[in-house]
């Protein structure tokens, strides 16, 4: 009887939590029946190549856009600038009046951003994910077996290697050649190990559940901080999932 009701508390808390969520920009996008179409929109514009456009380039885009959804037959009635106005309050936009310009400009919110990047990882062909699972297990059977490894002078050969490794990509970095994985890769990678946890301790399901999608925005945050940081420096090499 202890049991279930730490199991009854534990899924209130999840749903209470969850009900909040609900309420935030990410969790309404997502579930908005006009959410592919915002989503799509907001990415090709906004993500996949300016990070930023000034008010009257974007409303003359996404005017263009609509005319091309209602030629297909989708009802969009509102004008550009009005739907414009809605993502902006309902938190998928941001704006700002840039030093020196002379119009305001629109760029993605954080959880605009995240819901791209959320929805972009689901569209990722499978194979390509179990292939990044994949790499991390092996990588860890082979830690493992390292690890285990009673013979000296192949540890010694192997730690040596390894810092001949250490050393190239530490004179990699000071050239400015980072080796960066894509964001898809590294949100995949945390979720992965979140759910390595989940079979270890499925008691603790519900709570980890919670810490994977923290995990996660912190993970896509950072990223999108670090990507903003580094925009002026050289460019980095991507290493591939």
């Amino acid at each position: 009887m202890p049991a279930l009701w730490s199991m009854g508390v534990k899924a209130d808390k999840a749903i209470a939590t969850y009900r909040r969520m609900r309420a935030q920009p990410l969790w309404r996008l997502l579930a908005s029946t006009t959410g592919p179409t915002v989503i799509g929109l907001l990415q090709s514009h906004l993500y996949e190549g300016e990070r930023s456009l000034p008010a009257s380039i974007f409303h003359e885009r996404i005017a263009r856009d609509l005319e091309e959804l209602r030629a297909q037959g989708e009802d969009f009635p509102q004008t550009a600038q009005a739907y414009v106005a809605s993502w902006l309050a309902d938190g998928f936009l941001e704006r700002r009046f840039p030093a020196g310009a002379s119009e305001e400009e629109y760029e993605l919110s954080t959880a605009a951003v995240e819901a791209i990047r959320f929805v972009s990882g689901l569209a990722q062909p499978h194979s390509a994910a179990t292939e990044s699972r994949l790499t991390l297990v092996i990588e860890a059977l082979a830690r493992l077996a390292e690890d285990t490894d009673t013979d000296k002078f192949r540890r010694i050969d192997r730690l040596m290697a390894e810092q001949a490794r250490i050393d190239k990509e530490i004179d990699a970095i000071q050239k400015g050649q980072m080796r960066v994985l894509p964001h898809t890769t590294a949100l995949e990678r945390t979720l992965f190990v979140v759910a390595g946890f989940a079979l270890v301790y499925p008691g603790l399901v519900a709570d980890l559940i919670g810490f994977g999608l923290v995990a996660a925005a912190l993970v896509l945050q950072g990223l999108r901080k670090d990507g903003a940081a580094a925009a002026g420096s050289a460019p980095a090499a991507k290493e591939p999932p």
